[in-house]
């Protein structure tokens, strides 16, 4: 058993941590390939969405396969901490900083230009409408010199900085509006799960269970605390927890198993999840956006704002 375990540890992590199985999303993926590609004549996608819809998810997959291919992929997150600080984003990439500010976004921009000159290089921009200023201006730069192609995602309805908004509106990248999944999509999640059960696929199995919570589908609580049980594997514990939370409609489980999620690596599925814990919290305690931010642990996954409760499964809060 013990070797067992050690042979589903090894592959487990990548499995589900990519975002496998990244269910009813071919035709965003197919756009994207083409916005990339060169198709439009733009430098890559802007994937707008509101919060917990699956816009990091899907730039994580994009990355991922372009990594696959052979390519260079950098990530970069935009946060409310970082957002006070010039060119906040990229500071990991500046090292000793320059006293004039322009000058160290000419360096963080010759960066990107220098990987591109040995090789497809893609860069992903996750949450850009918390960019400060000067990061916002580097991603623009990039995206009207062609100094790297670009995946960018920013949430629907943010006051996201201008250099963004004409990320799209200068027909730099090609815009994504990005929906809910679609509930042929959740059901296609849930037969892949009843197929890896049969065929024998714990890990493969337990991706699934894993992407089924995520989009709401709360049918799979005694599955998913067996399948815990039996793999006896820290991320396994946070789908069941998850699982479990969701169904009962418990913001402090949901909370709990966003941090398990964090802990482990998953921060895509830690953000969901969060969402999904602040729809909870709202829901029961009528709370506001505000007040819910402030009782956060700070080193949680605490989104923006509240996801849309229909991407959740779970009703909208009375305001």
């Amino acid at each position: 058993m013990k070797s067992e375990r050690r042979q589903l540890t090894s592959g487990y992590s990548r499995a589900v941590i990519s975002g496998t199985p990244l269910a009813g999303r071919d035709g965003e993926l197919t756009a994207i390939r083409h916005a990339l590609g060169g198709g439009g004549n733009t430098a890559g996608v802007v994937i707008v969405g509101s919060a917990g819809v699956g816009k990091t998810r899907l730039a994580r997959e994009v990355l991922a396969r372009a990594e696959r291919a052979g390519e260079r992929t950098n990530w970069i997150v935009g946060t409310e901490s970082a957002r006070a600080l010039p060119l906040g984003a990229f500071t990991a990439l500046l090292g000793d900083a320059m006293a004039d500010p322009m000058a160290n976004v000419r360096r963080v921009i010759n960066s990107f230009v220098a990987q591109q000159q040995r090789g497809r290089v893609l860069i992903g921009v996750d949450d850009a409408h918390l960019l400060d200023g000067l990061s916002a201006h580097v991603v623009h730069q990039l995206a009207q010199s062609r100094g790297a192609r670009l995946v960018v995602t920013v949430r629907s309805g943010a006051d996201e900085p201008d250099a963004v908004t004409a990320l799209w509106k200068d027909g730099l990248l090609a815009r994504l509006d990005l929906e809910p999944l679609s509930a042929e999509a959740i059901a296609a999640v849930g037969a892949a799960a009843r197929q890896a059960r049969e065929r024998r696929q714990p890990t493969y199995e337990l991706a699934c269970l894993q992407a089924a919570a995520q989009w709401g589908d709360t049918s799979w609580v005694a599955r998913a605390r067996e399948l815990a049980d039996e793999l006896g594997l820290p991320l396994a514990n946070a789908v069941a927890r998850h699982t479990e939370s969701l169904a009962a409609d418990d913001g402090e489980g949901l909370l709990a198993a966003s941090n398990e999620y964090l802990a482990v690596g998953d921060r895509a599925t830690a953000a969901d999840v969060a969402a999904q814990a602040a729809v909870a919290f709202t829901r029961v305690n009528n709370a506001s956006v505000d007040s819910m931010q402030r009782r956060w642990p700070r080193n949680s996954a605490m989104p923006a704002v509240v996801c849309a409760p229909r991407r959740c499964g779970l009703p909208r809060a009375s305001r």
